[in-house]
């Protein structure tokens, strides 16, 4: 489900992962526009990933568990409410992605929804 509130985001594939809290928080590189979040031992390698308002981001998430993961997009800063973009289960050893949109700065909660409790971040929107 997409959201209105200059939320416009498609098709995010992902996997999760929890080794031990992720202290890590990934950018596009170089104007690039993309991101890759890896899924390993039930943990996000990641637990905040920064975008540009008005830019369209492409988020790659590799599932390198033998589990099935997912990376939701929240709306809102917290993870309840309105979904900005969801990956679906994504098996291990698989890759996706998702092309996101945010018109303004904020923050948006992500999670995977098969692990909410282990693995969760934030998107910042500068």
């Amino acid at each position: 489900m997409l959201a209105a509130g200059g939320a416009i985001a498609a098709l995010l594939a992902t996997g999760c992962r929890n080794d031990g809290p992720p202290t890590a928080s990934v950018t596009p590189e170089n104007g690039s526009g993309a991101i890759t979040v890896v899924a390993e031992s039930t943990s996000f390698s990641v637990e905040r990933i920064e975008v540009q308002a008005g830019a369209t981001t492409t988020i790659a998430l590799e599932n390198r568990d033998a589990v099935a993961h997912m990376l939701t997009v929240y709306v809102a800063a917290s993870p309840e409410g309105d979904i900005a973009a969801d990956t679906g289960e994504v098996a291990g050893g698989e890759r996706g992605e998702a092309v996101v949109f945010f018109a303004a700065p904020g923050e948006h909660a992500f999670r995977c929804e098969i692990h909410p409790d282990t693995m969760r971040g934030t998107l910042v929107v500068r």
